[in-house]
């Protein structure tokens, strides 16, 4: 069992304030990031081109390589499609099998 909050292969973890303000469980905006720059990267795309294909600002795209913030739940679905893994994998930021 992890010391972290599990959930379908998604380690969770608490805020810096213990989630006594919010009460709220974060995932890892950098581990995921870096997973999504890795996949952008193994299909070629330049962070311009997936903005392009999604339909938001090349800003954006680079927001959520560098763990600045997550893609909206709404985008999951076609950036998962265009990077050939599944929803759960992206929040996970890694393959789960």
């Amino acid at each position: 069992m992890c010391s972290q909050k599990c959930l379908r292969g998604v380690q969770w973890s608490l805020p810096s304030d213990g989630g006594r303000s919010k009460g709220e469980w974060r995932m890892d905006a950098a581990k995921i990031g870096d997973f999504l720059s890795a996949l952008r990267k193994a299909q070629g795309y330049t962070q311009q081109e997936v903005a392009e294909k999604l339909n938001l600002s090349n800003k954006t795209i680079s927001k959520w390589e560098n763990g600045g913030g997550l893609p909206d739940i709404t985008v999951l679905p076609a950036l998962a499609e265009l990077y050939g893994v599944t929803v759960d994998e992206i929040l996970a930021g890694q393959r789960l099998g």
